[in-house]
């Protein structure tokens, strides 16, 4: 996308009204690619946290980041860190949730039904347990 549509968007997904020379700056090490933004947009969104505090935690991950090993190319760089960052934040609110993440990516990407998942919370972790055997 061009800077200034990616500002916008940035901008108009958060429900931000006042755009701060940070928005730009988040823009551009997203690479203005759409997936990253919008990544980024629902974090932002969801947490209530400003540009300036979202870009600095990028910057503190992408140092991280550049320093592990990479053993794929799957994704853009900016795009990979959208998603770190996003799973950081459910790490934080909800450690339950992040390790049920673990377990559906360890299981695969096919669909699990939800009973199987209900069969074998006797052998999960109490808070993972409760998790899935909570019909919400």
């Amino acid at each position: 996308m061009k800077r200034v549509d990616s500002v916008q968007f940035l901008m108009h997904r958060t429900g931000m009204k006042k755009p701060d020379t940070s928005v730009g700056m988040l823009a551009q090490a997203l690479g203005d690619l759409p997936l990253a933004m919008e990544q980024a947009a629902a974090c932002i969104e969801r947490t209530r946290i400003d540009f300036t505090g979202y870009l600095k935690r990028f910057e503190t991950h992408w140092a991280e980041l550049l320093g592990e090993v990479k053993t794929s190319g799957d994704y853009p760089d900016s795009v990979e860190m959208t998603w770190e960052i996003s799973f950081r934040q459910l790490q934080e609110e909800t450690p339950a949730a992040a390790s049920l993440l673990h377990l559906l990516a360890f299981l695969g990407p096919d669909a699990i039904p939800r009973h199987l998942l209900k069969t074998g919370a006797a052998v999960l972790p109490d808070g993972l347990a409760l998790l899935v055997l909570d019909d919400y």
